[in-house]
């Protein structure tokens, strides 16, 4: 991995080059990690799943190395819109059902357990308003 001005050079050629679509993730996996380890160097520390998610916000994937896609979460809206459908057929997929939604939609059968269940715990929960009124005043 790149030292020093060696981060901005990797930044300056995966933003001013083309790639082929085919080697897109690998590049995308170097940009992210590029900016992580730049940020712990800077930091002194290891960073934590906050700390990367804000880096990705801060850093987006140039256009270059990007299919245009949006991603919520690090799941492209394809992805999500797949586990949407399937959720709406069943919110109890089986272990091969998950695999195969897994292997459709390119994410770890980790994901597409985890988005099951808390999809399933945001269903359970009620949409509660986070203010309530007592006599007169607003509480937060």
């Amino acid at each position: 991995m790149p030292c020093g001005n060696a981060f901005h050079e990797l930044y300056a050629i995966l933003e001013s080059q083309s790639f082929d679509s085919r080697h897109h993730l690998q590049l995308q996996q170097l940009w992210f990690k590029a900016h992580y380890l730049e940020a712990e160097k800077i930091r002194g520390r290891t960073l934590g799943a906050v700390d990367k998610y804000r880096l990705r916000k801060k850093y987006p994937l140039p256009k270059t190395i990007w299919d245009g896609e949006e991603t919520v979460y690090c799941f492209k809206e394809k992805s999500r819109n797949a586990l949407k459908d399937c959720y709406l057929k069943n919110r109890y997929p089986t272990p091969d059902e998950k695999r195969e939604l897994a292997r459709r939609t390119g994410l770890t059968l980790t994901q597409v357990s985890n988005w099951f269940k808390n999809r399933r715990q945001r269903d359970r929960t009620p949409q509660q308003h986070r203010s309530v009124t007592s006599n007169s005043y607003l509480i937060y």
